[in-house]
């Protein structure tokens, strides 16, 4: 069923237009002001014990829910429902229909349109030039994409919840100027360990699917740079495998020879990279399933 539900899900993506319409999450946002405003005073906030609080509500529902679920109808409606919530929980934009937009504003020189979409894809304040653009479709794949699909295969619809609600919390506080500094570094602790191990077996899809020899070379220079910050160095890991499989150099910190000027094939071939990277990941998932190890 799990493979059945990722192929329907990606399919449903792709044909239905409005998709991320559904995908508006600001009822997290006022779920967590709401939290944080009747809890948040109290002294276990600051730490782990804000973050299961904020989060174990949500984990808790998706658990009964698909519990009840699996007893009707043979379990049809839980697997109607995972669809559902692995649907809702990609994205929250679909990144290849921003990469397309993104394209198709520089190709016709709509500086404005450019600026519109390259926030749309990468988020606010984010730069309009090719290098920050190509590292962001790889990097938004493991958020919007990778990240998702592995842990529904892990731990089913309940692990994509997981996942969507603690990178959710993440976007919202980390970065942020609130004096909660043990609840943020409990939530960046959190998002650190359920993006490493995705991240990196999409660092590895990447090489396959790419120049390998180039990319486990970034690979391996970032990982021993951010030797001692496994959180951070899951993001950098991919970026630079993917970077390197494309033979597009990542330019040093200082360098001034990158331009503003976007080039749209470095672009094509990033969003063509993740392509070919879940095509990989589909079909080593239909391996395990057929193998016994996925249900």
């Amino acid at each position: 069923m799990t493979l059945l539900s990722i192929l329907i899900a990606l399919l449903l993506e792709r044909i239905i237009d409005t998709v991320h319409g559904w995908r508006e999450h600001t009822w997290f946002q006022r779920y967590y002001q709401w939290m944080f405003q009747h809890i948040g005073s109290n002294s276990f906030w600051s730490g782990p014990g804000g973050v299961i609080a904020v989060l174990a509500p949500i984990i808790l529902g998706a658990v009964v829910v698909f519990s009840i679920l699996d007893m009707i109808l043979f379990g049809f409606l839980s697997f109607l429902g995972a669809v559902a919530v692995l649907l809702l929980c990609l994205g929250p934009r679909d990144l290849d229909a921003d990469t397309d937009s993104l394209i198709q504003a520089v190709e016709e020189n709509d500086e404005e349109a450019v600026h519109t979409r390259t926030e749309d894809l990468l988020g606010k304040g984010a730069s309009a030039d090719t290098k920050t653009i190509a590292e962001g479709v790889l990097s938004q794949s493991l958020e919007r994409i990778f990240g998702v699909i592995f842990w529904f295969a892990i731990l089913g619809p309940v692990g994509a919840v997981l996942f969507r609600a603690g990178n959710l919390l993440a976007n919202i506080v980390i970065g942020s100027e609130e004096e909660r500094e043990g609840f943020v570094k409990a939530v960046t602790r959190l998002n650190g360990i359920l993006i490493w191990a995705p991240a990196r077996l999409t660092a590895l899809g990447f090489a396959v699917m790419g120049n390998f020899e180039d990319a486990l070379h970034n690979w391996q220079a970032r990982s021993d740079e951010l030797e001692a910050d496994w959180i951070d160095s899951s993001n950098e890991a991919l970026v630079a495998s993917g970077m390197g499989a494309l033979r597009l150099v990542i330019p040093a910190e200082g360098d001034d020879s990158q331009t503003s000027e976007i080039a749209v094939d470095p672009v094509r071939a990033a969003m063509g990279l993740v392509w070919r990277t879940l095509l990989v990941w589909v079909f080593i998932i239909t391996l395990l399933t057929l193998a016994g190890f996925a249900g």
